[in-house]
């Protein structure tokens, strides 16, 4: 069975503590199965306390900003 997964990235993260994607899970009919999302978040490893994302992760990241 395929399924076809689609991400949606919705957030520029440049300066923000917080990376959210969204996800569709498709069918090979085209149905719609089910929606998810995912936020990632940083953290300073020595206060863990939330931080700005690190610039090699948002240089990493570029191509796929919406």
């Amino acid at each position: 069975v395929e399924h076809l997964v689609q991400r949606r990235q919705q957030e520029h993260p440049r300066g923000l503590r917080r990376i959210k994607f969204d996800y569709e899970t498709f069918n090979q009919d085209g149905v719609l199965l089910n929606f998810s999302e995912t936020t990632l978040v940083f953290v300073n490893v020595k206060t863990m306390k939330p931080c700005s994302a690190p610039d090699f992760v948002i240089d990493k990241m570029k191509p796929y900003f919406s």
